[in-house]
């Protein structure tokens, strides 16, 4: 049975043939050796792919640079707007509240939601409430004027919270700190 040589075990036994039994390098074109085509041969084989490589590689160098310049504007666009992030206010009006409750107990239920999710309530006079809450260098306070059938979440004041009164616009969170007061305030009103 005949051995089978490998293409490497081949080149391997030709680099150890002394150089006089070596073949001799072809010629073509008027007696130029065959250095272009060994230097392509090893281009093709380390992925330059041939003669017309420098167009390719400037055409993979233009497209590696715009890859980049996008993501840089996606970057800076994503900062830009994360930074303006404001919202219409949102005030809540006439909220229902469950029938047969005292102005006592709807004051102890709005002013329990309120303390648990850290805002400070304080009862300014019957049937109005105002609420406080400072979170690291922000301020935001509401009214919540209520009743035996309703009650309203309204804006008051705020620090630091990019509040425009004109356009009655306000930091994104701030809806919804009051979004969260206001589910509070209906899940303590429920248990009445």
């Amino acid at each position: 049975m005949q051995k089978r040589t490998t293409a490497l075990q081949a080149i391997g036994q030709w680099k150890q043939e002394p150089a006089a039994r070596r073949p001799q390098a072809r010629t073509r074109r008027g007696g130029q050796d065959d250095d272009k085509e060994k230097q392509m041969e090893n281009e093709i084989a380390l992925g330059m792919q041939g003669p017309d490589r420098a167009p390719r590689l400037r055409r993979l160098r233009g497209l590696f640079n715009l890859r980049i310049l996008m993501l840089l504007v996606m970057a800076v666009s994503v900062i830009g707007l994360g930074g303006c992030r404001t919202a219409p206010i949102r005030d809540l009006d006439a909220r229902p509240i469950p029938p047969g409750a005292t102005l006592t107990q709807i004051s102890k239920a709005i002013q329990g939601a309120g303390n648990s999710l850290g805002w400070a309530m304080q009862e300014t006079a019957p049937g109005m409430i105002v609420g406080t809450i400072f979170l690291r260098d922000h301020m935001a306070k509401v009214e919540i004027p209520f009743s035996t059938s309703s009650y309203s979440i309204h804006y008051s004041a705020s620090t630091n919270l990019k509040y425009n009164e004109e356009k009655r616009t306000i930091h994104s969170n701030y809806n919804g700190w009051i979004a969260n007061l206001d589910n509070q305030i209906r899940a303590n009103l429920s248990m009445l």
